[in-house]
């Protein structure tokens, strides 16, 4: 299917491209994994990016997708190339805000691959950190890859909030990672980890009673999959459970 999905992709770029954010259904992975695979083809074709770019200027998505023309402009940059101009661009926290509300798993991770982005720089990290609990909230999506972004958004602003601005939301990240430990994707398994020993450090002494108890719920899933079938995602979880019987003790 996917040789034939890129034919018409080249062919019909606009069609492809209006189908994914109106007509096809919007809470369906199927129509994310669609508008990833477009924008793979975008990189080695202008004529399909103009198509995009023209796309996203239409002012009819500001109806479909309940949105201001403001929002609209902004959602146009989240598929842009990468810059440092971007950069400065995209980092409007109010709308970004309203983007991440909008009903829709390709403008979700449209916008959540750019706060990727945001969140790797410390300048900006710090700017977008109100964001970060309704980021949180979709951890709860089925959806592998809108998870995977969550995890590196949230893997990158522990290491540059720094525990004051880390620790208030972090007891209640540490309750959402824990079922991921589990989950089918090795990426997510392995991040999830990860995310978790941050968490620890980035709790303050006044909240490590409270975190000891979600530690401990974190145990007996570290220790039953040491032997994970994912070289990675063992090794990590051995280092993690280190980590976490130090907490306890």
């Amino acid at each position: 299917m996917r040789p034939c999905q890129d034919v018409l992709t080249v062919q019909f770029p606009r069609d492809v491209l209006r189908s994914v954010l109106t007509d096809l259904p919007q809470n369906d992975s199927t129509t994310l994994d669609i508008l990833k695979s477009v924008l793979t083809l975008l990189e080695a074709s202008k004529r399909i990016w103009d198509e995009l770019s023209s796309v996203l200027q239409d002012q009819q998505l500001c109806e479909i997708l309940s949105i201001s023309t403001e929002e609209l402009g902004l959602l146009r940059l989240t598929a842009m190339p990468p810059t440092e101009e971007l950069v400065k661009e995209l980092c409007k926290p109010a709308l970004l805000q309203k983007l991440l509300n909008v009903e829709s798993l390709p403008v979700l991770w449209l916008v959540l691959r750019r706060l990727v982005l945001l969140s790797d720089r410390p300048e900006t990290a710090i700017e977008i950190r109100a964001l970060l609990p309704g980021v949180m909230e979709n951890l709860l999506f089925a959806n592998t890859a809108i998870t995977v972004k969550v995890l590196n958004i949230f893997r990158n602003a522990m290491h540059h909030l720094g525990k004051r601005h880390a620790s208030p939301f972090a007891l209640e990240l540490a309750e959402k990672i824990l079922p991921l430990f589990n989950h089918a994707s090795s990426e997510v398994r392995e991040g999830s980890i990860r995310l978790f020993m941050d968490v620890m450090d980035a709790v303050l002494w006044s909240q490590k009673g409270s975190m000891k108890k979600t530690v401990r719920r974190a145990l007996l899933p570290l220790l039953f999959h040491m032997s994970d079938e994912t070289l990675s995602v063992a090794q990590v979880r051995i280092s993690e459970l280190s980590s976490v019987q130090a907490v306890v003790c």
